[in-house]
């Protein structure tokens, strides 16, 4: 606080000085600047790093809010997977860009209870019991992509029972 205060004198007398000079000449503006412009400097510099740090981790802090939940990597592509009352959800924007055909309004509506806004957010998901019913229409017909059974076998394999091994890896 003594050094914003001191800062702030400071800056007045410069202020000040350079207002009185201006009046006089330039040679002496000069002369002044010199003189005061290290002590400025020394006393300005740690306030102006502050600031700056601040900022710095402000501007991180809120690109990083929108990222709810924690993220596990399929594909180079994160997911984004929630635990709610021991029931894990995925989120749907997250596993839309894998799931080529896109799911349809009709699959939604058939898992009834396995689709919907997970509780607490902001977000639509499918539930574990959700996903596993779509995937099993999806892998039960001809059209499945490589993409979807690579995906299933990532699920089974590797994000669930991360999920389920560390409940608190999922938000």
């Amino acid at each position: 606080m003594r050094r914003y205060l001191i800062t702030i004198i400071l800056a007045a007398a410069l202020v000040l000085a350079f207002l009185y000079l201006k009046q006089s000449g330039v040679a002496y503006a000069v002369v002044l600047v010199l003189v005061c412009a290290p002590l400025m400097a020394r006393l300005c510099a740690p306030i102006f790093m502050d600031i700056a740090s601040k900022f710095i981790r402000f501007s991180e802090r809120s690109a990083l809010d929108g990222m709810q939940g924690n993220y596990y990597s399929f594909d180079e592509r994160r997911i984004r997977f929630f635990v709610v009352n021991d029931t894990i959800w995925v989120a749907e924007s997250d596993v839309s860009g894998i799931l080529d055909p896109a799911i349809s309004e009709r699959e939604r509506r058939q898992l009834g209870r396995g689709y919907g806004i997970v509780p607490g957010k902001r977000v639509r998901g499918f539930t574990e019991d959700g996903i596993w019913r779509w995937l099993a229409t999806r892998l039960g017909d001809r059209h499945a992509t490589r993409q979807i059974v690579r995906f299933n076998y990532w699920l089974q394999s590797e994000a669930f029972p991360n999920v389920r091994r560390l409940p608190t890896s999922g938000a």
